[in-house]
């Protein structure tokens, strides 16, 4: 009789791949997560706009929205006299246009659905200038339009 008293090193070698392959596909995925959660908020945030937009034109009265980053980095929006939305985990902080952080931005929709507010940036907290995530608004319309990205601090955007 043969009795074995522990496990052999191929076993143990088996087992710590297994374990760093687990290891390495978790960590791919928070890092994933965080990215995935800034860009629902944002999405999530233009449609609130263009929800807010329909509102003034139907109302027939302005409709105030601002956002904010918050102490713990989520992204807060509000409309008008409304109860805040929160995204948890956003990891954003509102930008200028040269990338520093700043308190809040506002967008006033007039009935006729157009605001003056050019665009909205926001930059992963961790980076605020690496990449950036800008809201534009339609000069015409006034309409919030695809979110888009950009490498760069700082961006040219084109006056209505």
């Amino acid at each position: 009789m043969n009795q074995r008293a522990g496990f052999t090193l191929f076993e143990i070698l088996i087992v710590l791949a297994i374990a760093g392959l687990i290891a390495a596909l978790v960590a791919i995925g928070a890092g994933r997560s965080s990215g995935g959660a800034r860009s629902a908020a944002l999405a999530d945030l233009a449609v609130m706009l263009e929800a807010s937009r329909v509102r003034a034109m139907r109302t027939a009265s302005p409709v105030t929205v601002a956002a904010w980053a918050d102490d713990n980095g989520a992204l807060m929006a509000q409309e008008a006299d409304e109860l805040p939305r929160r995204w948890e985990r956003a990891g954003i902080v509102v930008v200028d246009d040269i990338a520093r952080p700043i308190a809040r931005v506002e967008a006033r929709f007039e009935p006729s659905g157009r605001t003056r507010a050019r665009h909205w940036r926001f930059a992963a907290e961790a980076e605020p200038t690496g990449t950036i995530h800008i809201i534009e608004f339609d000069p015409i319309s006034g309409a919030p339009l695809p979110l888009r990205r950009s490498d760069q601090s700082t961006v040219e955007v084109p006056s209505p």
